[in-house]
């Protein structure tokens, strides 16, 4: 099913609302009983400036017509920013300038050597579906039991939140499955009409309990810097920090990469793999 824009907008503003204390927004002379910790719709339209009536319009998935200054007041009441203010403003956005993505078939012959010339650290290709296009022979070995299952279909997101053996391979699983259905959210926004993009995130629903948990939070993000943690049987723990860098010859593919700590036991461990590859 592709994606309902008004309901999407509609729980976005809802669970971001809610989320957010009267102290937190700077209330300090809120009152009376609350049935939530959240603010009310009323607090939320006085932040913004505008009227409840309108912010009530707004919260029920009707944006159409809402000035950008508007739009960033309640931004700033709702204290988005970042990957969430982004997300907001894709779904603000008028339907005729929705975006399809490029369809990316077999890497280039020059970004296949891009890869083969990563000799020691992990890189791999992922597009905006999280979808698998190649790796470096540090990134094959290290997500072995990724690939070599054939029901994931290279798709990282349908291993993390399918597959038993994900929680193996990440220490961390947990944030991983957060970032992984975070991910997706904010793709499916960027993307309303994507029906390929559109049927993972149902079959994800279908299949995963954890998925629709963390799904319904409508927590956005990006491609983004972080710390992983993987295990391997062969050397133990891997912990390393992510840099992702987006091909412009290619919008919606981006070059993963995962680096040790200078002089760490993952650098270390990362040097023994890469010497039994070559």
């Amino acid at each position: 099913m592709l994606m309902d824009r008004q309901q999407h907008i509609s729980e976005f503003l809802r669970t971001r609302r809610e989320r957010l204390t009267p102290k937190q927004a700077g209330l300090t002379r809120a009152s009376g009983r609350r049935r939530t910790a959240g603010l009310r719709r009323e607090e939320v339209a006085l932040l913004a400036g505008i009227s409840v009536h309108y912010y009530a319009k707004m919260e029920r998935g009707n944006l159409d017509g809402v000035s950008r200054q508007v739009l960033e007041s309640l931004i700033t009441a709702l204290q988005l920013a970042g990957d969430e203010a982004h997300h907001l403003r894709a779904l603000a956005a008028p339907q005729a300038e929705a975006i399809t993505p490029t369809a990316i078939g077999s890497l280039r012959p020059s970004l296949q050597r891009l890869l083969e010339c990563i000799t020691e650290i992990p890189a791999w290709f992922l597009d905006d579906q999280l979808t698998w296009h190649g790796g470096n022979a540090l990134a094959n070995v290290i997500h072995r039991n990724f690939l070599d299952n054939t029901m994931n279909k290279r798709n990282i997101a349908r291993y993390v939140l399918t597959d038993p053996n994900a929680k193996k391979h990440y220490l961390d699983w947990s944030k991983v499955a957060d970032v992984n259905a975070a991910f997706l959210r904010g793709s499916l926004a960027k993307y309303p009409h994507d029906r390929k993009l559109a049927d993972l995130v149902a079959e994800l629903s279908a299949a995963s309990e954890e998925f629709r948990e963390r799904w319904i939070r409508h927590d956005v993000c990006s491609h983004r810097v972080g710390r992983l943690r993987w295990w391997l049987v062969e050397v133990g723990e891997l912990n390393v920090g992510l840099e992702n860098f987006p091909v412009a010859a290619e919008p919606g593919l981006t070059l993963h990469t995962a680096t040790p700590e200078p002089g760490s036991p993952t650098e270390e461990r990362l040097r023994q793999l890469a010497a039994r590859l070559s």
